[in-house]
This record gives C-alpha cells, structure tokens and sequence, in this order.
C-alpha cells in the first residue's frame, strides 16, 4: 500500500521509496568489501533527503559521492557495514555503493579532503579546523535519522573543505 505506515518505523512507503536512488540489482549491493562505500555508509546512513523535494535526494548523492573521492585521501572517517538482514540499512548500502562508483569519475581537486556534518542551531556551525574558511561546496539540509555525532533532526548539512589541515 503506497503512502500508508509501513511495519517498519511507521515510516510511509512512498517516502522510503525516494530513499532509493540507486538502480543495482540486490546481488550488486551485497555487503561485499568496498572502503568507498563503508565511509559513505558509515558517515551518512542515517541522513534522509528532505520530504517531497526530488532536488534534496540528488544533493544528498551528490554529498555522498565527494565523501567517496575525499575518503580515498583523508584516513579520518567513520566506516561501517549494514545488516544485510535490516532492509532500510540495505537501501542505504545500496547508495553507499553507488556512490562509490560514481567517485571514481570524480576529479575534485585534490586538497579537497575534509568534510563536516552538522545539525543547524547545534554545536558549532563550522569545525574549528576550518580557521574560518568558507566551505568549497555545502549541502543539506537534510534529515538526520540518528546515529554519529550529530543530533537527529531535519536541518543537518554536509560542508565539504579543501587546504584546511
């Protein structure tokens, strides 16, 4: 039944249904070793693009995808793996790994290599490694579901950095 609460955290079919953006067969989003997309997963697994605005699930990839290319030359990142057994975990592997192919296109400069996730009004807007630099691309907002560092809510954003440690 689309659009009405799923057995899974009350959450709609509809809105999960714009959770996937990722067309892989089930057999190519296994759990399968991939770093890129541990750090994509391990990073932004819990952030949701905003309700009903198509622009905020490309943002989110888009976000997803440079913390790909900047995890290939930053070694501080959080990675993780789904629970193959939990469906909402795999949908988020699933982009996880398109992101993860989708970086080996990227070619961001290459003193991009530090991102920051934070939710708006909540601890410090900026990291206090950016000496105040203006971020080299920002997205969001979108809805962090929980987990990591940053509090849940529906403003956090994703602030990609270049030359700043």
């Amino acid at each position: 039944m689309t659009g009405s609460p799923s057995a899974q955290g009350g959450i709609s079919n509809e809105t999960r249904s714009g959770w996937a953006t990722s067309e892989l067969e089930p057999a190519q989003a296994n759990t399968h070793a991939d770093p890129r997309a541990e750090v994509v997963y391990g990073e932004t697994a819990g952030l949701r693009p905003q309700p009903n605005d198509p622009g905020s699930v490309a943002d989110l990839q888009t976000a997803r995808e440079m913390i790909a290319d900047i995890s290939e030359r930053n070694p501080n990142v959080y990675s993780a793996r789904p629970n193959p057994q939990n469906p909402i975990e795999m949908v988020m592997w699933r982009d996880a790994v398109q992101a993860s192919r989708a970086a080996q296109q990227w070619d961001l400069p290459a003193d991009v290599r530090h991102f920051f996730l934070n939710q708006a009004g909540v601890g410090p807007p900026w990291p206090t490694w950016s000496y105040g630099r203006s971020p080299y691309a920002t997205f969001g907002p979108f809805v962090n579901v929980g987990g990591g560092d940053v509090p849940r809510g529906g403003w956090t954003y994703i602030y990609i950095y270049r030359g700043v440690r």
